[in-house]
């Protein structure tokens, strides 16, 4: 059992193409107070871009819903998504991906998810607890366990500075 995002699925897949699995919501404490974690990709230009403007122009045109009528901006839009097997942002797209077995689970959690990192180097913290999953595969003692975590803590409290 892994706790991922769908966007591991092509690498799972890719390592493993014999391997029989599922893909489901992550399980709930409470399941009238759902909690569930964002994870988000996001466009960007690079200043060395040769295209900047066009490139903008492009990013705003496959998201802006004022071009054209909003059913084209929707088309753009859910095209996009299917072609990326990404999640949605829009609420109305939600249902559509219920459909998706491979989207089902963060379609059904995308209304309840919040970013849980609120500090300046997402990368820094990420790494931190990559480190410390790694560390804990090899910790043989109580003592060990604690100390691991007090560390990736500390280092992911320190990139909220």
């Amino acid at each position: 059992m892994i706790f991922s995002y769908n966007y591991q699925l092509p690498v799972i897949r890719s390592r493993a193409p014999k391997l029989n699995f599922g893909v489901a919501p992550t399980p709930q404490v409470n399941s009238g107070d759902s909690k569930n974690f964002a994870n988000y990709f996001v466009e960007t230009v690079s200043k060395k871009s040769k295209h900047t403007n066009e490139a903008w122009d492009f990013i705003l045109f496959a998201s802006r819903e004022k071009e054209g009528s909003e059913a084209d901006s929707r088309y753009r839009v859910e095209k996009f998504l299917n072609k990326t097997n990404r999640p949605t942002a829009l609420r109305d797209l939600v249902n559509s991906q219920l459909e998706n077995e491979d989207l089902y689970a963060t379609a059904s959690q995308v209304l309840t998810a919040s970013n849980w990192y609120r500090g300046q180097d997402a990368i820094a913290a990420d790494t931190a607890i990559k480190e410390m999953i790694d560390l804990l595969n090899k910790a043989t003692t109580e003592r060990e366990i604690d100390t691991i975590i007090r560390n990736a803590l500390q280092k992911i409290n320190q990139t909220n500075r």
